[in-house]
């Protein structure tokens, strides 16, 4: 799986916050997850299966690294988000006043 997979797969699932990786042996093969304990439940996402336990630890190994920049990333955006939208509205707000001419400001007044 390369990275582009990964976050491709892990953004499917907006609501949910990953924050732990393991990995466990089920039919003969290793299986890697992504657990969200934000809630009540923990959710767990399959990530990847693999016949051997050495690949399983270098997959968890990328997958932690891609998983901490991707968190990181949706922080930042969302903060980001929660920042414009109060500016973009107060800027909108305003470039539609600075828009109208005098006698269009004295009609919403009157109305």
């Amino acid at each position: 799986m390369i990275k582009s997979e990964f976050l491709e797969r892990v953004n499917r699932w907006p609501a949910m916050h990953f924050t732990v990786i393991e990995f466990e042996m089920r039919d003969g093969g290793y299986e890697i997850y992504l657990l969200d304990k934000s809630h009540q439940r923990v959710s767990r996402l399959l990530m990847y299966r693999t016949p051997d336990q050495q690949h399983a630890r270098a997959m968890t190994t990328h997958f932690r690294d891609w998983l901490e920049k991707s968190n990181q990333g949706r922080i930042q955006v969302s903060q980001k988000a929660a920042g414009k939208s109060i500016f973009d509205k107060s800027s909108a707000a305003l470039a539609i006043i600075r828009e109208q001419t005098p006698q269009q400001i004295a009609a919403v007044r009157t109305v």
